[in-house]
């Protein structure tokens, strides 16, 4: 749903320089989640968001989500170690809220 209206999007702004940007996002993604570092369905959402992320912020969003994911990561580990319950460390961080929260304010800047 989200590609489609970022496709949506990129026509009605006459943006089209935007339809390559999940092309690279896609491609990190899999080196990523080849190396077992992000999932998959994380780079989809990611990749589905950037078609309506201007080039000129999106290192800024990307920016935003990495530390956003890192606060996510220290928490978890805080309360694993506040708990005892190492669940919270080996579960993995839930990468799918920070890339939310990140590509919104990435789009915002890009309107």
């Amino acid at each position: 749903m989200i590609t489609l209206l970022g496709v949506f999007f990129v026509f009605k702004q006459g943006r089209y320089e935007q339809l390559a940007m999940p092309i690279p996002v896609l491609a990190i993604g899999a080196l990523l989640f080849y190396f077992n570092i992000m999932a998959a369905g994380d780079s989809k959402l990611l990749a589905a968001y950037s078609l309506m992320i201007s080039p000129n912020y999106f290192p800024l969003t990307v920016f935003i989500i990495v530390s956003a994911g890192g606060a996510l990561a220290i928490s978890q580990w805080v309360v694993s170690q506040m708990t005892g319950n190492a669940n919270w460390v080996n579960k993995g961080v839930p990468y799918g809220v920070p890339i939310c929260l990140g590509s919104l304010l990435g789009i915002a800047a890009s309107l």
